[in-house]
């Protein structure tokens, strides 16, 4: 079951940096054409993105690397790599996921669309920087 997860986890991980991307780039393509506006696929990211981070709230809790680095919390801290393993990168996904969460209540809740495409530029811009910040790439690809 680890292993599938696993799995699915990465290939959620591969689907939402394309649909935060693809947001950026509507969102870009928004502000330079401001009297149309376009469709943002922002409701399929929030999904991806919930499901994503569930699936990695299991992960963690049933990945048998976290367990053994919780063995012994204080030396897992001091190397940078086990740090990443259990505190940054899911502190930093929650941020994404809150991101992604408030962006989409932000455009969703928005008229203007000159305000909404500026939203959802800053929204999902700053998600996708935080989420390429702590994907694991040496042991993700």
């Amino acid at each position: 079951m680890y292993k599938i997860l696993l799995n699915i986890h990465s290939t959620l991980a591969f689907v939402l940096i394309a649909l935060l991307i693809l947001l950026i780039i509507l969102s870009i393509v928004g502000l330079c054409n401001p009297t149309k506006k376009y469709p943002l696929p922002n409701l399929f990211t929030l999904i991806v993105s919930h499901i994503q981070f569930l699936v990695g709230l299991i992960l963690w809790f049933i990945s048998p690397i976290v367990q053994e680095l919780l063995q012994n919390i204080s030396v897992s801290m001091k190397d940078s790599q086990s740090r990443i393993t259990l505190i940054e990168h899911p502190a930093v996904m929650i941020f994404v996921v809150s991101c992604i969460t408030l962006g989409h209540i932000k455009i969703k809740h928005n008229n203007n669309i000159n305000s909404l495409y500026r939203q959802s530029l800053l929204y999902f811009g700053m998600a996708l920087l935080l989420l390429l910040s702590r994907i694991p790439w040496n042991s993700w690809l």
